[in-house]
C-alpha cells in the first residue's frame, strides 16, 4: 500500500479516487485465476450392462486426437451412475473425449485397456474420427455411447479368477527399475509428492525400500482389504488430478515396473 500512497501524492485531488480505483481494479485482475474455462460432461452409455460404484464409466480427456500414444492424458474421472455429470475446469482450449466402460470393474487407469471393455470415442458424426470440443468459461456437452465397439477378447481372462475373488486382503509388492544414478531423485519425489496424495484416497502404502543388489531398484508395498477394494482406490487415485499432475515426473525415472499380487497368510502383520 506504500507504493498507491506515495504515487498518490503527485495526482491532483480530484483524480486520486479514480487512480486509487484503477490501482484496485489491477490488483484484484492479478489475484483472479488465469483460467476459467470449465467443462460439464453429461455421460449415458446405453449398452446393456448396469453403472454402480464396482462397474464405473470411465472418462479420459486428451489434449490431441492420438490418445494410443502421442496425445497426453490431461483430466479423467469416472462415473458410478448412468447419465451422471462430470465437471473439470483449468483445461486446454481444446480436448478429445474417450469413455471406457469395463463389464468386470477391473480399469483402474494403472494399465491398459481391459479386453471386451466398451470404448466410447466423442467423434465427428457419422464417423470414427475424434472431434475436437472447444473448452469455453462454461461449457455443458451430452455425451452418449452404445456397446458397438467393444475391444476382443474376454474381460474375465485380464484379471486371475484368485485376484478377483479375493476379498480377505490383497498386498501389492511393486518393483521399479529407475533410470540409471536416478534412484535418490526417485524417493524424493515418491515421498513428497505421491504418498500424502495417495493416503487422500484411502491407499495404503505399508513400506518403501532401496534394494541392496541393485542401485537402480526401488520396491514398496501396498494393502487392500479386497480386490474389489484395491479397484477402487487405484481409480480414485491414478484417474485423479494428484497423478495426472506428476504422471510425466514419474515417467522420466522410473525404467520399468514388475507388479506381484499376493495373499496375507493368516499369521502375516501385512494384510
Amino acid at each position: 500500500m506504500n507504493i498507491f500512497r506515495n504515487a498518490l501524492l503527485f495526482i491532483p485531488q480530484s483524480s486520486r479516487f479514480l487512480s486509487l480505483f484503477l490501482a484496485l481494479g489491477l490488483c484484484l485482475a492479478l489475484i483472479q485465476p488465469a483460467d476459467t474455462s470449465r467443462l460439464d460432461l453429461t455421460v449415458t452409455y446405453t449398452g446393456p450392462e448396469g453403472i454402480d460404484a464396482e462397474h464405473p464409466i470411465t472418462v479420459l480427456l486428451f489434449d490431441g486426437p492420438d490418445m494410443s500414444g502421442g496425445s497426453k492424458m490431461v483430466a479423467a474421472g469416472h462415473l458410478n451412475e448412468n447419465g451422471g455429470v462430470l465437471t473439470w475446469s483449468g483445461l486446454p482450449k481444446v480436448v478429445y473425449i474417450l469413455a471406457i466402460y469395463d463389464p468386470l470393474g477391473n480399469f483402474t487407469g494403472l494399465s491398459g485397456i481391459i479386453p471386451g471393455s466398451v470404448i466410447g470415442l466423442f467423434s465427428v458424426e457419422d464417423s470414427q474420427e475424434a472431434a475436437p470440443v472447444e473448452v469455453g468459461k462454461r461449457t455443458k456437452l451430452n455425451f452418449e455411447f452404445d456397446d458397438s465397439q467393444r475391444l476382443p477378447g474376454d474381460p474375465a481372462t485380464a484379471v486371475p479368477l484368485a485376484v478377483r475373488n479375493a476379498e480377505k486382503g490383497v498386498v501389492e509388492i511393486r518393483k521399479y527399475t529407475i533410470r540409471d544414478g536416478m534412484r535418490d531423485e526417485f524417493i524424493d519425489f515418491f515421498e513428497n509428492k505421491t504418498l500424502e496424495q495417495q493416503k487422500k484416497v484411502g491407499l495404503r502404502v505399508v513400506g518403501q525400500f532401496r534394494s541392496l543388489e541393485n542401485e537402480n531398484q526401488f520396491v514398496w508395498i501396498r494393502a487392500y482389504a479386497s480386490q474389489k477394494e484395491r479397484a477402487k482406490q487405484l481409480r480414485d487415485y491414478y484417474l485423479g488430478p494428484d497423478w495426472i499432475q506428476v504422471q510425466d515426473e514419474a515417467g522420466a525415472l522410473i525404467a520399468d515396473t514388475e507388479v506381484i499380487l499376493v495373499a496375507p497368510t493368516s499369521a502375516s502383520k501385512i494384510r
